[in-house]
């Protein structure tokens, strides 16, 4: 339940049970949420065009490469999006789309990013105070906290944003932040694993699982090693960044791409941002890499070691992190929108998330984390 007296949460919570059918979970809550997918199916629409295709063509091709094997491979996540896109009253492969959207972008030809920028200096992936995610954990005077910004495009601010509570078939419980067309997938679960994620780019990319589904399928494990096989799905199209821990404390850093994986154990603390930082995994990373990335990496572990030698308690440290807004040399953790493109490129903190795995509770905000107070939410 939320905490905070009398003062209504501002971040709604939504349920969703699976029974026995993913399809009829997704029916129902795409009847509810109808309006919200409605006007995110929408709301992306202008994308496609801005990254050099067109609906048909992008469609087509995440059909054949995409959908196949996300049906193979977890088809009842797909069948659950396709009930929510039935009951929302939008076609099926808009929804779809929106849970590839990482996958989309390895599509764009060099020419398109180059003319984009020369557009909108702003819209280039990885130019400097774009923002991404970024990601820490920390474990100091018996405490371990994760915290994560989640940077998307600024259209989801106004896309409904909630904290889902889902119930699979096996009873595991998950509270997942997420826009209502996105299956949740990063969160924490009634195991007691915690698990955020952040996107980065390798070259070994191929046809295969959205990473969506991937993470979805990890988010249910009762172990973080259970949550490492899944994350290694050998149908998987792309890698990513995870930092996971469980309720005893064990905090790991993942790193996949679309061939290989990474698992390395978490003594004091890490800052993560958008690039490959795991030795085995460096030769395959995309190059170049964001400026953006390698920027806020090191003002985030900045201001990590001054924190932990200051002697800040981890959970004053962790959220005052994700509210910074960069040095002189512009790199903020925090991003807001610049307004002066596009929304659906324009980049945004559209959430913010602060774990307590052994406390088993979490404190989340909609939007920039320096313009927001953190609700509290957990799974008792």
């Amino acid at each position: 339940m939320a905490h905070g007296g009398e003062r209504r949460s501002r971040v709604p919570r939504v349920e969703v049970v699976v029974g026995d059918s993913y399809h009829e979970a997704g029916l129902s809550f795409g009847v509810a949420h109808a309006r919200q997918i409605a006007r995110q199916v929408e709301s992306y629409r202008p994308l496609y065009e801005l990254l050099g295709f067109t609906f048909d063509e992008v469609s087509r091709r995440a059909a054949a490469e995409l959908l196949t094997p996300a049906d193979a491979v977890f088809g009842d996540y797909v069948d659950e999006l396709r009930g929510r896109a039935e009951g929302a009253g939008v076609p099926f492969m808009e929804v779809f789309l929106l849970n590839c959207q990482e996958e989309v972008s390895t599509w764009v030809s060099q020419e398109t990013w180059d003319d984009l920028e020369r557009r909108w200096p702003s819209a280039k992936p990885g130019a400097a105070g774009v923002g991404a995610c970024t990601t820490l954990a920390l474990r100091a005077g018996g405490r371990t906290v994760l915290a994560h910004t989640e940077d998307w495009t600024a259209v989801d601010l106004d896309n409904g944003i909630a904290l889902h509570d889902v119930t699979a078939p096996d009873g595991t419980r998950i509270l997942a932040l997420q826009s209502p067309g996105i299956l949740p997938w990063q969160g924490m679960n009634s195991h007691g694993v915690t698990a955020t994620a952040n996107t980065v780019l390798s070259t070994d990319t191929h046809p295969g699982v959205p990473n969506a589904f991937v993470l979805r399928a990890a988010l249910e494990a009762r172990t973080l090693e259970e949550l490492y096989r899944r994350l290694q799905t050998p149908e998987r199209a792309i890698g990513t960044y995870v930092l996971a821990a469980d309720a005893s404390g064990r905090v790991w850093s993942i790193q996949t791409t679309a061939t290989r994986a990474s698992c390395v154990a978490v003594d004091d603390w890490v800052v993560q941002a958008n690039h490959y930082t795991h030795d085995g995994l460096l030769p395959l990373q995309q190059q170049p890499i964001w400026p953006d990335s390698l920027g806020r990496y090191e003002r985030a572990q900045a201001m990590v070691l001054a924190g932990l030698e200051a002697g800040e308690p981890v959970d004053e440290l962790a959220p005052r992190v994700l509210r910074d807004h960069g040095d002189a040399d512009g790199y903020p953790i925090c991003v807001h929108p610049k307004g002066d493109m596009p929304a659906v490129i324009d980049q945004a903190t559209v959430s913010a998330v602060v774990y307590e795995p052994l406390e088993r509770r979490m404190r989340v905000c909609v939007g920039p984390p320096c313009a927001a107070q953190m609700e509290t939410f957990s799974l008792e």
